[in-house]
């Protein structure tokens, strides 16, 4: 199954705290922004400045152009410091394995 990452970002071109804990996630920013991004670590997905906006736009915007031959796509937000799943009554953060997995299910 093919799954992509995304989280869009707006205003914010500090390195993504999301890309920090899952770097395989593509940061979605406005072309007008995206130097700003790139120059601090982002791996980012430039797209026309008219598709950044609220989150209805952007995820429209990624439905319409980015989910090529994908067989799913998870929108997250930039600032995401982990998923986690409770586990013999303990917090654990999913990694990158597990979080696919996840989405496949």
């Amino acid at each position: 199954m093919k799954i992509s990452f995304f989280a869009p970002s707006y205003k914010r071109p500090i390195k993504s705290i999301t890309q920090t804990n899952y770097d395989f996630v593509k940061i979605i920013v406005a072309e007008s922004e995206s130097e700003k991004y790139i120059d601090n670590g982002n791996s980012v997905v430039v797209v026309p400045d008219n598709a950044q906006g609220n989150f209805c736009r952007i995820r429209n915007y990624v439905i319409d152009n980015l989910f090529g031959d994908n067989d799913a796509i998870v929108l997250m937000d930039d600032d995401c410091k982990g998923l986690y799943r409770w586990e013999n009554q303990t917090k654990r953060k999913l990694n990158k394995d597990d979080l696919f997995d996840f989405v496949e299910m």
